[in-house]
Parts: structure tokens; sequence; C-alpha cells
């Protein structure tokens, strides 16, 4: 595939993506070579030459300012003593979870950078402007499990929770909407088999409340990550009387099926609509589209029953209810056999 660096205010539709970040990515020990196959099968497809409102953007990689306005100073330390090749200690390494589901391995630093600067790449094109919706696709991006301090279930950095901030800011300048908003400004929808818990942690910590996370997953006991095992799914009042809704969790049980996930995120967009104004859509929606509730997952354990259309109908209705919201989907969860529905994305949107 050729890509254009250069933001074409044409453009209404990007992918973030180049070879060299995707060899990066392609070492990930949780997914070794599936960067490389998913983007070959989108240029197989011939899915970009037949946009013409589509654009490749090559990611830049993220600065240490920008991981550091989610991550912990310690834990960029520790970072930075491994890009460095210093010795980390071994409890060093530990309290930093950098270890286990995360090991070290060669290459951690540029694909903990490129898959931030790609995901920062991807929110900064979807509102770089006004004049028309914007979608732009990051598949090697959606790393929800790392904590602020630590990483965790394959995660490094969490491109997401520094994505949420970007895009606060971007919308701070630039919006100056009179009166109350009803609805948020930013919605987060993780579809990912497993609770979205860094996310959440992240945007429960904002100093601005005009967000909401919603995460639809599974929860059970042993399951990771044990978070959102609690349905929080009657708070739409928004943004409330005193305390605004930052996050709803709607763990659904073993064996979800298309049908199920897909009632689950209609309840979700139905309940925010009901609750705010008519003429109301977010400026921006960032859809986590992790391909692990796919039936067949090894990570998984067989925790639902989905097939490609739970992932691609899911999108698609956020695009029938809320056409003028701009949107950032991320990948995520899923060894590469079951990552087809990201492809699958591009031909409905």
């Amino acid at each position: 595939m050729a890509d254009d660096n250069d933001d074409d205010n044409s453009a209404t539709l990007a992918l973030v993506y180049s070879p060299a970040a995707s060899a990066v990515h392609d070492r990930l020990p949780s997914n070794l070579g599936r960067s490389s196959l998913v983007h070959g099968l989108i240029d197989a497809l011939g899915i970009i030459k037949n946009r013409p409102s589509a654009i490749i953007l090559r990611p830049q990689p993220a600065t240490a300012d920008q991981l550091g306005v989610f991550h912990s100073a310690r834990y960029l330390t520790i970072l930075n003593a491994f890009a460095k090749e210093q010795d980390v200690p071994a409890t060093y390494l530990h309290a930093a979870g950098l270890e286990d589901d995360c090991p070290t391995f060669k290459g951690l630093i540029p694909h903990v950078l490129l898959s931030v600067g790609g995901t920062l790449s991807a929110i900064q094109f979807a509102l770089s402007t006004r004049d028309t919706p914007r979608i732009a696709l990051h598949w090697d991006g959606g790393r929800h499990h790392a904590k602020s301090s630590a990483a965790g279930g394959f995660c490094y950095a969490n491109d997401v929770a520094i994505g949420l901030h970007c895009a606060i800011s971007m919308l701070s300048i630039s919006d100056h909407l009179p009166g109350r908003r009803l609805m948020p400004r930013i919605v987060y929808l993780d579809l990912d088999v497993h609770h979205g818990d860094g996310v959440e942690d992240a945007v429960l910590e904002m100093s601005d409340g005009d967000v909401l996370a919603v995460s639809i997953h599974h929860a059970s006991p042993g399951f990771y990550p044990g978070t959102g095992t609690d349905a929080i799914i009657d708070a739409f009042e928004w943004p409330g009387d005193e305390t605004p809704t930052r996050a709803i969790d709607i763990p659904l049980a073993r064996g979800a099926s298309d049908t199920t996930v897909i009632a689950a995120v209609s309840m979700v967009l139905t309940g925010l609509q009901m609750h705010s104004n008519d003429s109301e859509q977010p400026r921006l929606v960032v859809v986590q589209a992790g391909a692990d509730g796919l039936a067949g997952d090894p990570k998984a354990m067989g925790a639902w029953n989905c097939s490609t259309r739970a992932i691609v109908h899911s999108v698609a209705l956020i695009r029938a209810v809320w056409p003028v919201t701009n949107l950032v989907v991320l990948g995520g969860g899923t060894p590469f056999p079951s990552s087809f529905p990201w492809e699958a994305v591009w031909l409905t949107i």
C-alpha cells in the first residue's frame, strides 16, 4: 500500500499504517505477525484503492510528554532504562507488570511509541475539521488494559487513554457550545470480550467529565481482568445533577452471540439518545473493536460465541444513529486468525 502522510482536507476516511510500523508490531509476543497479515489483506482486497476519499496516514512515534499524559514517571523511567539496554532489577519489572503476559522483548519501545502515536494520529485526523464527519482506523491500537504504572493483559501502553486526553484537549479549544449538553462530547465503546479496565480507570480520573466509557464484555470468576463484574446499565442520565456518569459496564454471560452483543450496543445508543436532545450527537466516538469475542479465540477461553457480524453491525449501528459524529476504530485483542472482522469493517463504512 502506498502511503500519504499529508492530511488531505478532502479525505473523510484514514487508515493509520506503515510497513515499518507493521514490522514493529509483528514482534508483539501475543500477536506475532498479525499486523502484516491484517494490512496485507486490506491491500489485497483493494479497499483503499477503491475509496477516493480514503488516505493512509503513517503513524508518528509518540513523545515522552505524550506518554506522560497518562503513564507515571516511574513506569516511563523503567521503559526508558530498558530502551537504553540498562539492567533493570527483576523487582522493578515485576512492579511495572513487565513479566508473564507482558514480557520484555526486542522492539518493545518502538511498539509502545508507534501504537500510541498511531492512535494519536487517528484522533487528530478525526477531529481536525468540522466540515464533514471523519473516520480513522488504527488496527495496531486499542491496548486498553495498561494502567498508569504497569503493563497488563498484553498491553504495554494505554494508547486509548492517551488518545482520549488528546481529544479532550482538541475539543476544549475548538468547541464553544452554549448551555448544558446532555450528550457527552466523547463516547468510548469497548467491544473486546475483556473488560476495558485501564481505560475506565483513566476516564474516572479525568478532570473533564464530558467523556463516557462503555464496556461490553464477559466477566466471571477467574476471567481476566477480574473487574467489570457488576452491571451498570441504568446510568443514562447525563451529565447528572451532581456527579456525571463516567462509566457503564455491561457484562454478558458466557456464550453470548452476535444478537446479544448487538442488542447491548443498541441499548447503549438508545439510552443515550433518550436522555439527550434530538439534535445532539457526540463529537467523537472511539470504538475498541477487539475481536477476541469471536468463536474459537484461544485466549478468551470460549467466553463468547460471536462472528464477524457482532463487530461490523455494531459499527454500522453507530454510523446510523450518529451520522455526523467523528469515529475512530481501534484494534485490540485477538490472535491473527480471527482478525478478519477488521477488514469487513472497511466494507461497511
